[in-house]
Protein backbone atom coordinates (compact mmCIF):
# COMPACT_ATOMS: atom_id res chain seq x y z
CA UNK A 1 0.00 0.00 0.00
CA UNK A 2 1.27 3.48 -1.09
CA UNK A 3 1.69 5.89 1.56
CA UNK A 4 -1.08 8.14 0.13
CA UNK A 5 -4.58 7.11 0.71
CA UNK A 6 -5.50 7.89 -2.51
CA UNK A 7 -2.73 5.26 -3.89
CA UNK A 8 -3.64 1.57 -3.85
CA UNK A 9 -1.02 -0.57 -5.47
CA UNK A 10 -2.06 -4.48 -5.54
CA UNK A 11 0.65 -6.89 -5.46
CA UNK A 12 0.43 -10.03 -7.86
CA UNK A 13 -3.09 -9.85 -8.54
CA UNK A 14 -5.11 -12.23 -10.68
CA UNK A 15 -6.80 -11.37 -13.49
CA UNK A 16 -10.38 -12.04 -11.61
CA UNK A 17 -9.49 -9.71 -9.17
CA UNK A 18 -8.03 -7.22 -11.41
CA UNK A 19 -11.75 -7.49 -13.07
CA UNK A 20 -13.49 -6.98 -9.98
CA UNK A 21 -11.35 -3.38 -8.68
CA UNK A 22 -11.92 -2.28 -12.47
CA UNK A 23 -15.45 -2.85 -12.26
CA UNK A 24 -15.41 -1.45 -9.10
CA UNK A 25 -13.41 2.22 -10.48
CA UNK A 26 -15.44 4.85 -11.69
CA UNK A 27 -14.77 5.90 -15.76
CA UNK A 28 -11.39 4.38 -14.86
CA UNK A 29 -8.94 5.18 -17.40
CA UNK A 30 -6.51 1.66 -17.51
CA UNK A 31 -2.43 1.90 -18.61
CA UNK A 32 -1.26 -1.45 -19.47
CA UNK A 33 2.76 -2.35 -19.20
CA UNK A 34 4.14 -5.60 -20.06
CA UNK A 35 8.00 -6.56 -21.06
CA UNK A 36 7.29 -9.11 -23.68
CA UNK A 37 10.96 -10.16 -23.75
CA UNK A 38 9.95 -10.25 -27.92
CA UNK A 39 6.51 -9.48 -29.30
CA UNK A 40 7.25 -11.49 -32.27
CA UNK A 41 7.12 -15.13 -30.03
CA UNK A 42 4.69 -13.89 -27.25
CA UNK A 43 2.37 -12.09 -29.52
CA UNK A 44 -0.31 -14.19 -28.67
CA UNK A 45 0.39 -14.49 -24.57
CA UNK A 46 -0.15 -10.77 -24.61
CA UNK A 47 -3.31 -11.33 -26.52
CA UNK A 48 -4.33 -13.85 -24.39
CA UNK A 49 -4.09 -11.71 -21.22
CA UNK A 50 -6.37 -8.85 -22.42
CA UNK A 51 -8.71 -11.62 -23.57
CA UNK A 52 -8.86 -12.99 -19.72
CA UNK A 53 -8.91 -8.91 -18.54
CA UNK A 54 -12.24 -8.84 -20.44
CA UNK A 55 -11.70 -4.97 -20.86
CA UNK A 56 -9.67 -3.21 -22.92
CA UNK A 57 -6.57 -0.89 -22.35
CA UNK A 58 -6.90 2.75 -23.04
CA UNK A 59 -2.98 2.23 -23.59
CA UNK A 60 -1.42 -0.69 -23.91
CA UNK A 61 2.96 -0.04 -23.46
CA UNK A 62 5.81 -2.98 -24.46
CA UNK A 63 9.12 -2.85 -23.76
CA UNK A 64 11.55 -5.71 -24.70
CA UNK A 65 9.96 -5.92 -28.14
CA UNK A 66 13.23 -7.11 -29.85
CA UNK A 67 11.52 -5.79 -33.28
CA UNK A 68 14.19 -4.71 -36.47
CA UNK A 69 13.18 -4.30 -39.43
CA UNK A 70 14.19 -7.89 -40.59
CA UNK A 71 11.85 -9.67 -38.51
CA UNK A 72 8.83 -7.86 -38.01
CA UNK A 73 5.67 -9.62 -38.61
CA UNK A 74 2.17 -8.22 -37.68
CA UNK A 75 1.90 -7.34 -34.25
CA UNK A 76 -1.55 -5.59 -34.37
CA UNK A 77 -4.29 -5.69 -31.88
CA UNK A 78 -7.76 -4.77 -33.45
CA UNK A 79 -8.89 -1.68 -31.85
CA UNK A 80 -5.60 -0.49 -31.68
CA UNK A 81 -3.34 1.63 -33.32
CA UNK A 82 0.31 0.64 -32.70
CA UNK A 83 3.44 3.20 -32.50
CA UNK A 84 6.78 1.41 -32.04
CA UNK A 85 10.30 1.80 -32.66
CA UNK A 86 12.72 -0.85 -33.94
CA UNK A 87 15.39 -2.17 -31.48
CA UNK A 88 19.19 -1.39 -32.36
CA UNK A 89 20.25 -4.65 -30.27
CA UNK A 90 19.19 -7.95 -29.53
CA UNK A 91 17.10 -6.25 -26.86
CA UNK A 92 14.86 -3.38 -26.15
CA UNK A 93 12.86 -1.45 -28.37
CA UNK A 94 9.76 -0.29 -27.34
CA UNK A 95 5.73 -0.23 -28.78
CA UNK A 96 2.71 1.72 -27.61
CA UNK A 97 -0.73 0.55 -28.49
CA UNK A 98 -2.97 3.39 -28.52
CA UNK A 99 -7.51 2.53 -28.47
CA UNK A 100 -8.64 3.77 -31.67
CA UNK A 101 -11.08 6.43 -30.70
CA UNK A 102 -8.12 8.46 -28.96
CA UNK A 103 -6.46 11.24 -30.57
CA UNK A 104 -2.83 11.06 -29.98
CA UNK A 105 0.65 12.97 -31.43
CA UNK A 106 3.64 11.15 -31.44
CA UNK A 107 5.99 13.84 -29.56
CA UNK A 108 9.76 12.85 -31.25
CA UNK A 109 10.83 16.52 -29.59
CA UNK A 110 10.70 15.10 -25.85
CA UNK A 111 12.65 12.13 -26.83
CA UNK A 112 15.33 11.52 -24.04
CA UNK A 113 18.18 10.92 -27.35
CA UNK A 114 19.80 8.68 -25.64
CA UNK A 115 21.28 5.74 -27.58
CA UNK A 116 21.05 3.46 -24.31
CA UNK A 117 17.07 4.36 -23.86
CA UNK A 118 14.04 3.28 -25.72
CA UNK A 119 11.30 5.61 -25.88
CA UNK A 120 8.17 6.51 -27.09
CA UNK A 121 6.33 9.61 -25.97
CA UNK A 122 3.07 10.99 -27.29
CA UNK A 123 0.34 13.66 -26.58
CA UNK A 124 -3.17 11.67 -26.03
CA UNK A 125 -6.56 13.69 -25.63
CA UNK A 126 -7.92 10.98 -22.92
CA UNK A 127 -11.18 13.02 -21.37
CA UNK A 128 -13.00 14.34 -23.66
CA UNK A 129 -11.98 17.82 -23.75
CA UNK A 130 -8.98 20.04 -25.01
CA UNK A 131 -6.84 19.08 -22.72
CA UNK A 132 -4.02 16.58 -23.49
CA UNK A 133 -1.66 13.87 -21.24
CA UNK A 134 1.42 13.25 -21.87
CA UNK A 135 2.31 9.21 -21.69
CA UNK A 136 5.36 7.36 -22.75
CA UNK A 137 7.07 3.79 -22.77
CA UNK A 138 10.75 3.70 -21.63
CA UNK A 139 12.78 0.76 -21.97
CA UNK A 140 16.56 1.44 -20.96
CA UNK A 141 19.67 -0.82 -21.29
CA UNK A 142 20.79 -2.51 -18.09
CA UNK A 143 24.49 -2.52 -17.35
CA UNK A 144 24.61 0.93 -18.65
CA UNK A 145 25.22 4.03 -16.56
CA UNK A 146 22.31 4.71 -14.46
CA UNK A 147 23.35 7.33 -13.32
CA UNK A 148 22.97 9.38 -17.24
CA UNK A 149 20.05 8.00 -17.51
CA UNK A 150 17.94 9.41 -14.23
CA UNK A 151 19.86 13.04 -14.90
CA UNK A 152 18.27 13.43 -18.27
CA UNK A 153 15.02 11.66 -17.02
CA UNK A 154 14.68 13.87 -14.15
CA UNK A 155 14.91 16.73 -16.33
CA UNK A 156 12.15 15.77 -18.10
CA UNK A 157 9.64 15.12 -16.11
CA UNK A 158 10.41 18.47 -13.99
CA UNK A 159 10.52 20.07 -17.25
CA UNK A 160 7.00 18.95 -18.21
CA UNK A 161 5.47 18.91 -14.45
CA UNK A 162 7.06 23.11 -14.71
CA UNK A 163 4.77 23.38 -18.26
CA UNK A 164 1.23 21.91 -16.36
CA UNK A 165 1.62 18.77 -18.28
CA UNK A 166 -0.31 15.39 -17.38
CA UNK A 167 2.16 13.07 -17.32
CA UNK A 168 2.26 8.90 -17.11
CA UNK A 169 5.43 7.56 -17.73
CA UNK A 170 5.88 3.37 -17.80
CA UNK A 171 8.28 0.85 -18.92
CA UNK A 172 10.92 -1.20 -17.87
CA UNK A 173 13.95 1.56 -16.32
CA UNK A 174 16.17 -1.59 -15.34
CA UNK A 175 16.63 0.27 -11.85
CA UNK A 176 15.78 -1.74 -9.08
CA UNK A 177 13.44 0.35 -6.57
CA UNK A 178 13.67 -2.72 -3.88
CA UNK A 179 17.72 -1.97 -3.97
CA UNK A 180 18.61 -0.17 -0.27
CA UNK A 181 21.78 1.37 -2.22
CA UNK A 182 22.16 4.82 -2.19
CA UNK A 183 21.64 6.18 -5.37
CA UNK A 184 18.36 4.48 -5.78
CA UNK A 185 17.51 6.10 -2.14
CA UNK A 186 18.41 9.52 -3.67
CA UNK A 187 16.56 8.17 -6.78
CA UNK A 188 13.27 7.59 -5.17
CA UNK A 189 13.29 10.70 -3.18
CA UNK A 190 14.44 13.06 -6.13
CA UNK A 191 10.59 11.82 -7.51
CA UNK A 192 8.05 13.74 -5.28
CA UNK A 193 10.67 16.86 -5.27
CA UNK A 194 9.74 16.69 -9.31
CA UNK A 195 5.82 16.31 -8.99
CA UNK A 196 5.60 12.79 -9.62
CA UNK A 197 4.84 9.35 -7.42
CA UNK A 198 5.61 6.22 -8.15
CA UNK A 199 2.74 3.83 -8.38
CA UNK A 200 4.52 0.45 -8.38
CA UNK A 201 5.97 -0.16 -4.62
CA UNK A 202 6.09 -4.30 -5.22
CA UNK A 203 8.69 -6.56 -6.99
CA UNK A 204 7.63 -6.89 -10.60
CA UNK A 205 10.50 -9.47 -12.21
CA UNK A 206 10.72 -13.18 -10.52
CA UNK A 207 13.86 -15.45 -11.38
CA UNK A 208 14.72 -18.67 -9.80
CA UNK A 209 16.95 -18.99 -7.19
CA UNK A 210 17.82 -15.06 -7.56
CA UNK A 211 16.10 -11.88 -5.80
CA UNK A 212 13.19 -9.93 -6.24
CA UNK A 213 13.52 -7.29 -8.02
CA UNK A 214 10.94 -3.79 -8.71
CA UNK A 215 12.14 -2.85 -12.50
CA UNK A 216 8.90 -1.97 -14.05
CA UNK A 217 7.82 1.50 -13.14
CA UNK A 218 4.70 3.72 -13.46
CA UNK A 219 5.14 7.29 -12.64
CA UNK A 220 2.56 10.26 -12.83
CA UNK A 221 2.51 13.55 -11.60
CA UNK A 222 -1.92 13.40 -11.59
CA UNK A 223 -2.11 13.69 -6.86
CA UNK A 224 -5.44 14.28 -6.80
CA UNK A 225 -6.65 11.26 -8.93
CA UNK A 226 -8.02 7.91 -7.13
CA UNK A 227 -5.56 5.23 -8.86
CA UNK A 228 -5.60 1.43 -8.12
CA UNK A 229 -1.86 -0.05 -9.50
CA UNK A 230 0.09 -3.27 -9.14
CA UNK A 231 1.02 -6.24 -11.08
CA UNK A 232 -0.58 -8.47 -12.73
CA UNK A 233 0.16 -12.60 -12.27
CA UNK A 234 0.71 -13.71 -16.22
CA UNK A 235 3.21 -15.59 -17.20
CA UNK A 236 4.16 -13.28 -20.88
CA UNK A 237 7.96 -13.43 -19.59
CA UNK A 238 10.21 -13.15 -16.34
CA UNK A 239 8.10 -9.59 -15.44
CA UNK A 240 4.78 -9.92 -14.20
CA UNK A 241 2.76 -7.04 -16.42
CA UNK A 242 1.58 -3.57 -14.49
CA UNK A 243 -0.91 -1.46 -14.70
CA UNK A 244 -2.76 1.65 -13.20
CA UNK A 245 -6.19 2.81 -12.96
CA UNK A 246 -7.42 6.00 -12.75
CA UNK A 247 -10.45 6.95 -11.59
CA UNK A 248 -12.67 8.98 -13.31
CA UNK A 249 -9.84 9.79 -15.79
CA UNK A 250 -11.70 8.75 -18.97
CA UNK A 251 -14.82 10.58 -20.46
CA UNK A 252 -15.84 9.40 -23.92
CA UNK A 253 -16.42 12.62 -26.14
CA UNK A 254 -19.79 13.40 -25.96
CA UNK A 255 -21.01 13.78 -29.64
CA UNK A 256 -24.03 16.45 -30.07
CA UNK A 257 -27.45 15.53 -30.26
CA UNK A 258 -28.29 14.70 -33.88
CA UNK A 259 -31.59 16.37 -35.10
CA UNK A 260 -34.39 15.08 -38.07
CA UNK A 261 -37.02 16.65 -39.15
CA UNK A 262 -40.03 14.18 -39.37
CA UNK A 263 -41.85 14.53 -42.69
CA UNK A 264 -44.13 12.21 -42.95
CA UNK A 265 -46.89 15.25 -42.83
CA UNK A 266 -44.92 16.88 -44.95
CA UNK A 267 -47.24 19.44 -47.20
CA UNK A 268 -45.58 20.87 -50.54
CA UNK A 269 -48.41 23.33 -51.22
CA UNK A 270 -48.57 24.78 -47.55
CA UNK A 271 -44.38 25.13 -47.40
CA UNK A 272 -44.58 27.20 -50.78
CA UNK A 273 -47.22 29.32 -49.69
CA UNK A 274 -45.39 30.07 -46.13
CA UNK A 275 -42.33 30.00 -48.05
CA UNK A 276 -43.56 33.08 -50.23
CA UNK A 277 -45.12 34.59 -46.89
CA UNK A 278 -41.79 35.06 -45.45
CA UNK A 279 -39.86 36.35 -48.71
CA UNK A 280 -42.32 39.08 -49.25
CA UNK A 281 -41.92 40.35 -45.62
CA UNK A 282 -37.95 40.83 -46.13
CA UNK A 283 -37.02 44.49 -46.31
CA UNK A 284 -34.95 45.34 -48.55
CA UNK A 285 -30.91 46.00 -47.64
CA UNK A 286 -28.14 47.21 -50.25
CA UNK A 287 -25.48 44.98 -48.12
CA UNK A 288 -25.97 41.96 -49.56
CA UNK A 289 -24.61 39.78 -46.67
CA UNK A 290 -27.34 41.36 -44.53
CA UNK A 291 -30.15 41.02 -47.16
CA UNK A 292 -28.86 36.60 -47.10
CA UNK A 293 -28.88 36.20 -43.57
CA UNK A 294 -32.44 37.94 -42.76
CA UNK A 295 -33.47 35.75 -46.19
CA UNK A 296 -31.74 32.33 -44.41
CA UNK A 297 -34.09 33.34 -40.90
CA UNK A 298 -36.88 33.75 -42.95
CA UNK A 299 -36.09 30.84 -45.00
CA UNK A 300 -35.14 28.79 -41.64
CA UNK A 301 -38.18 29.56 -39.84
CA UNK A 302 -40.74 28.43 -42.31
CA UNK A 303 -39.01 25.16 -42.96
CA UNK A 304 -39.13 24.52 -38.96
CA UNK A 305 -42.70 25.34 -39.03
CA UNK A 306 -44.07 23.12 -41.25
CA UNK A 307 -42.16 20.29 -39.78
CA UNK A 308 -44.12 20.66 -36.81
Amino acid sequence: MNNRCLICCHADVSTNYFISVYNSSQNPLFFLHANVRSLNKNMDKLENLLHLLSTSSHIIAVTETKLKSNNFVSSNIPGYRFIYINSHTNSGGVGMYVQQGIFSTVRNDINLNNSLVADIWIDAKLNGSNSSTIVSVIYFHPHSSHQTFQDELESQLESLNLSNKKVFTMGDFNINLLQKSQPVINYLKSLPSLGFISLIDCPTRFMMNQTLSLLDHIYTNQHDKKIHSGTIVFPISDHHPTYALIENGFKKCQRPPIYKRYSHNFQLDDYITDLSVAIQELVYNPDPNTHFNAFLNKFLLASTNIYQ
